[in-house]
């Protein structure tokens, strides 16, 4: 590749698909460094090259949504056990530092008061698996989708990076914990003094209140800014998304 990069179909419908798994285009333009306008017209295919600074930025995010034919931009050494030990940080690669975040279930999630302890010791004391990331803060960590409210977006057993102390914005998908104690990941929206809450299966359970009139309603909300999916799961929730409510024997069950 020379110092433009062609823009074509495949890298269009890649940095689209990097953007759902962000979580919205805002989330990839923070995550990526890239700018949201220049993000925006490469999505929407304004524009027939991006600059290599550009590809560098993004090669990361696009690289499990491209076929071969692109390959990364700066020659990588392999990763060694070592690069993940200690104080759990890799030596950088191509600027950025990986490293293991802790993951959470839902039940353990719903374990966590902010009122009581800080999340880093919280998350310390209780998770027991880790999940590799790129810049990421400390403060963030990683929830395991249970259940497939969020299918077939968001399948059974993907892992959420979960933006703590961060406030979402209107789109965004998030993971949220109300005052029944009940952990969620769902898509946020806010109108008029309205949130709501809502699954991605037509099936799946939803929430919506009024902010003033219910304003404990919701005890913590975090955005997801990047969704690690697996394709099999993903390409099985598409092929069961017709039994839901189509009249099959054992339809699976919608989790909240």
């Amino acid at each position: 590749m020379g110092t433009k990069i062609a823009v074509n179909r495949e890298i269009i419908a890649a940095i689209n698909r990097a953007a759902e798994a962000a979580g919205s285009k805002s989330a990839l333009s923070r995550q990526s460094g890239v700018n949201q306008p220049t993000l925006n017209m490469l999505s929407n295919g304004n524009t027939k090259s991006m600059t290599r600074a550009t590809w560098e930025k993004l090669y990361a995010f696009l690289q499990p949504y491209l076929g071969e034919g692109y390959p990364a931009p700066v020659p990588q050494r392999p990763m060694k056990g070592s690069d993940f030990g200690g104080d759990a940080e890799a030596a950088p690669v191509k600027g950025k530092k990986f490293r293991e975040v802790p993951v959470l279930t839902f039940a353990q999630a719903a374990g966590f008061e902010p009122a009581v302890e800080p999340l880093c010791d919280y998350l310390r004391e209780t998770s027991d698996r880790t999940q590799i990331f790129f810049d990421v803060p400390d403060t963030y960590f990683a929830l395991e989708i249970q259940g497939n409210s969020m299918e077939p977006d968001y399948p059974h057993g993907s892992i959420a990076l979960v933006a703590a102390g961060e406030f979402p914005e209107r789109g965004d998908i998030v993971v949220a914990k109300l005052s029944t104690g009940q952990v969620v990941i769902k898509e946020y929206h806010r109108r008029n003094g309205i949130i709501t809450l809502t699954s991605r299966n037509p099936e799946g359970q939803n929430f919506e209140w009024n902010i003033k009139e219910q304003p404990g309603f919701i005890l913590w909300m975090f955005p997801v800014v990047q969704v690690i999916i697996s394709p099999r799961s993903q390409r099985h929730a598409k092929a069961q998304m017709p039994l839901l409510g189509g009249g099959g024997e054992n339809p699976p069950k919608v989790e909240p």
